[in-house]
């Protein structure tokens, strides 16, 4: 079925002011950072944290909305994600690039305690919009550790 130039037109228009109501160009959970972060945990003779799909979910979502909202916000809902674990922490960035937000995390004394901290389980979001990338990580220990 072949579609009216007016049909059409209304169609294109409705991508562009969608497209441009969601500035979030890339969201992604993982990524390298949690590579970089247990390679560092590992250079401390720590063990590695192991990813965590809903702490990763969350990560990216959380990422995905400080995106379009533009700024760093707290993930005021972390106190769902407690559940099952004895501790939680969080840290959210905006950069230029992944590798520049793990940067300025490791350069923070309060960061390099989370990387290096008491935890087992990891999740790291990221999302990125027109100029910046935005990184959320949660770290948690579980209750069973």
């Amino acid at each position: 079925m072949l579609m009216s130039r007016r049909a059409w037109g209304r169609g294109i228009a409705g991508l562009v002011v969608a497209a441009w109501a969601t500035p979030v160009l890339a969201a992604q959970s993982q990524g390298p950072v949690l590579g970089w972060i247990n390679d560092a945990r590992r250079a401390h003779g720590l063990t590695s944290l192991l990813g965590d799909r809903s702490l990763s979910a969350a990560a990216s979502e959380h990422s995905r909305a400080m995106a379009e909202r533009g700024t760093l916000f707290y993930h005021a809902d972390a106190k769902s994600l407690r559940e099952g674990c004895d501790r939680l922490t969080q840290f959210e960035a905006r950069a230029d690039t992944l590798a520049g937000a793990y940067r300025a995390a490791m350069e923070s004394a309060e960061h390099q305690r989370q990387v290096f901290g008491d935890y087992d389980h990891a999740g790291v979001g990221q999302a990125r919009d027109a100029s910046a990338v935005y990184v959320t990580w949660f770290f948690l220990r579980s209750a069973t550790s």
